[in-house]
């Protein structure tokens, strides 16, 4: 079965884009999976920006530097 990456189409771009780039057979089952970009983590310029994006984020959700030095530990 082959497959294709497709970047940055737009929602509505979707089934025309999937179906012409596999050349989909309009009675065949295929099994497709989509995931939606990460707009600001795709505009990152460096492994230094992403850090800094996941960094933030961890840290929204709870994450503390006692709580990251503890797992750091335990791994």
């Amino acid at each position: 079965m082959s497959s294709i990456t497709l970047k940055r189409i737009k929602g509505r771009e979707v089934a025309q884009k999937v179906s012409e780039a596999l050349e989909l057979e309009p009675d065949g089952l295929y099994r497709i999976t989509v995931q939606a970009e990460d707009e600001k983590l795709a505009r990152a310029e460096g492994l230094s920006d992403v850090m800094d994006i996941v960094g933030t984020r961890a840290q929204q959700r709870g994450l503390t530097s006692e709580l990251l030095k503890d797992i750091l530990e335990d791994a």
